[in-house]
């Protein structure tokens, strides 16, 4: 007996006691890949309430290409960081039963009118309760889950319902964060990946359209705080530059997210340093003979720090040739984390530039533009950028030209997206002013690059390439595109990054300014002497006219 309990005790000895007891900082994680609208609104409701306290509830989202895929490749970063200490897959009802300490019941929207389900959105951050579709009602009862609100047959339409949740709801939501979210047809699917964030932060959430019900959501923003978060993106992408238009006259920002962005009351809380360095390089010795071009990957400001900028990130070629990387530097505030990652594994042919200098707006809608401009300077400095890129959709303002070059501690800007100019570039005192010369599909890229080239005889260009991002481009595209070019036009083009071509076109500048200086001073020597030279021809022809 005693030889039996020596045993026992050596035996529990060698045991790591530590493997038993739980991690302090562990992440329950469940699967929403594939699943419908239903599913995934009540999991990203019940993640926004749990995560109001620490981050301790993920959830996997679908990529389209990738595999792992990026929320599964966030969550093992995280934990290479230390921010987690372990994870582990739970079903929907096993969170639920585990987590409804955390709430205070749920709220069942109405599934013939979807307008409510934005309702209930804002309802679950500001009273803690799971959205949920009839259907979970019995699942509800079984975890005594209490129904503490019930939209159904509340309200006769869309407009109703948004009328009643601005006089109900609005004042008792942040008035610092407003969502878009469209919940007619085929889209709510992909537009709730954003839910959690919107419910961790208590903010209100419309399904109103920029077409039909401007006045309406001006309504909503009018009783907004300046400077307010506008999140997610309309129901189609042709009214994206109408709502940016609006939501800037009320002096609002834009950060648009639309299908991949989940995960974002998580990636907001993790403890990354928010100082993000990278080199510049402007000083540049110009070929006055030759092509400058740098590629600019660019879309949508959430979608591309969840997403790895679409993928393309990850690519093993990255780092072949030049590309310039879309960062709206406001992404800081929801990702920290990320946005070290982007700075972290960066290549020296990588180069961060600015979308937008802390939210998008519209410069000539926007109210209080000088004041948007000092606080994101703020927020440039926070991420060592540069040069910065937005469109005033189609429009030369040269009010907002002369703020943004004063006020802006940046070496210059890429104007419009895309061709939207027939101007190549400018000079705004001592920063430079460049047009796209194209915006969207890589594999289009060739014949308008080499079409405008051709179409100009002057020497040094500067062209910016603007690849969207939305096409899921890879970078053996941009590599097909370089080498076209190199086989048509040889040494003539010179593949560089954005900062690097701006340095190039302020050299340009310089040197254009060094030859008008010599021209000056040689029509000043000159000019007496050709004066001189006249008075003598006219006086010989008036003696010869007298003989």
């Amino acid at each position: 007996m005693r030889k039996l309990l020596l045993c026992l005790l050596i035996g529990i000895s060698l045991v790591d006691v530590s493997s038993f007891s739980a991690p302090e900082r562990f992440v329950d994680v469940v699967d929403l890949r594939g699943t419908d609208l239903k599913t995934r609104l009540l999991v990203l409701s019940l993640q926004g309430i749990v995560n109001r306290q620490e981050p301790s509830l993920y959830i996997l989202w679908e990529s389209k290409r990738i595999n792992p895929t990026a929320s599964e490749r966030w969550l093992k970063y995280y934990r290479e960081k230390g921010w987690i200490d372990g994870y582990g897959l739970i079903s929907v009802e096993e969170a639920l039963e585990k987590h409804k300490e955390s709430l205070e019941g749920a709220v069942i929207y109405d599934p013939g009118l979807p307008a409510t389900i934005n309702i209930a959105v804002s309802l679950a951050g500001i009273e803690n309760l799971i959205v949920a579709h009839p259907d979970f009602i019995p699942l509800l009862k079984k975890l005594g889950i209490e129904v503490k609100r019930d939209l159904r047959g509340k309200f006769k339409d869309e407009v109703e319902a948004h009328l009643w949740q601005l006089e109900n709801v609005l004042p008792r939501c942040n008035r610092s964060l407003i969502n878009l979210f469209p919940t007619e047809g085929d889209v709510a699917i992909y537009r709730v990946s954003v839910v959690d964030y919107v419910i961790v932060n208590k903010g209100c959430s419309i399904g109103l359209s920029v077409e039909e019900h401007s006045s309406l959501i001006s309504e909503y923003y009018e009783r907004m705080d300046k400077f307010s978060i506008v999140l997610g993106y309309p129901e189609d992408s042709r009214l994206e530059r109408p709502w940016v238009s609006l939501t800037s006259k009320h002096g609002l920002l834009n950060v648009l997210a639309t299908a991949f962005s989940p995960n974002f009351s998580f990636h907001s809380k993790m403890p990354a340093r928010r100082e993000y360095v990278q080199e510049h390089e402007f000083d540049v010795d110009l070929a006055p003979d030759k092509i400058y071009i740098a590629f600019a990957a660019s879309d949508l400001g959430l979608n591309n720090m969840q997403d790895f900028y679409y993928e393309m990130w990850l690519d093993k070629r990255r780092g072949e040739v030049p590309i310039s990387w879309w960062l709206d530097p406001i992404v800081a505030d929801f990702c920290p984390g990320i946005v070290e990652y982007y700075y972290k594994t960066k290549t020296p042919n990588d180069y961060f530039y600015s979308a937008h200098v802390g939210g998008r707006i519209r410069p000539s809608d926007f109210p209080y533009l000088e004041e948007y401009l000092k606080r994101g300077q703020k927020y440039l400095d926070m991420c060592s950028l540069k040069v910065v890129a937005f469109s005033n959709h189609n429009k030369k303002d040269e009010a907002v030209f002369e703020l943004y070059s004063r006020l802006l501690d940046v070496e210059g800007f890429s104007f419009g997206f895309g061709p939207e100019f027939i101007e190549e570039f400018w000079y705004v005192d001592d920063k430079v002013w460049i047009v796209p010369r194209f915006m969207g599909d890589p594999k289009e890229a060739y014949e308008a690059i080499s079409e405008y080239i051709d179409s100009s005889e002057r020497r040094p260009l500067f062209i910016i390439v603007g690849v969207g991002l939305w096409h899921f481009p890879r970078v053996k595209d941009l590599l097909e595109i370089k080498e076209e070019l190199k086989r048509k036009y040889g040494d003539e083009i010179v593949f560089c990054r954005a900062d690097e071509l701006m340095g190039a076109a302020k050299a340009y500048r310089s040197l254009e300014g060094r030859a008008g200086g010599k021209y000056r001073d040689i029509l000043i020597i000159a000019l007496p002497t050709l004066i001189l030279t006249l008075i003598l021809i006219l006086l010989l022809y008036f003696l010869k006219a007298l003989r």
